[in-house]
């Protein structure tokens, strides 16, 4: 039986590829080097990359819509937003990462082991 790699080799070394960003923003957010919030950006981004059947880890799109509906300013923009307002918006912030870090932090250790 032929599979579909053989059929899509280009296609597999993308799918490669895109795992490998995967583990290095998995990594970044394991070892502190991007914030939580900003791994689960990259992270949720390279997900919508890959195939939703390969890959469940729901706990990303979870944060990432608990902060989208506070109107939490992430990456970036926060670059845009006035420096007081910024900081009453940061207490809300990590108030949501304090909920979400133990499970980003586990399934980040599972992407790594899985992937990397």
């Amino acid at each position: 039986m032929t599979t579909p790699e053989a059929i899509h080799p280009g296609e597999a070394r993308k799918k490669e590829h895109l795992r490998k960003k995967l583990v290095a923003a998995a990594r970044s957010v394991i070892a502190n080097e991007t914030s939580l919030a900003q791994g689960c950006v990259r992270i949720d981004r390279v997900l919508g990359w890959l195939e939703s059947s390969e890959m469940d880890y729901a706990i990303f799109r979870s944060f990432l819509d608990e902060a989208r509906r506070d109107s939490l300013p992430l990456g970036t923009d926060r670059l845009l937003w006035n420096p007081a307002r910024l900081a009453e918006k940061d207490e809300l912030l990590q108030e949501i990462i304090g909920r979400y870090r133990r499970d980003i932090l586990e399934a980040c250790w599972n992407i790594v082991e899985r992937f990397g």
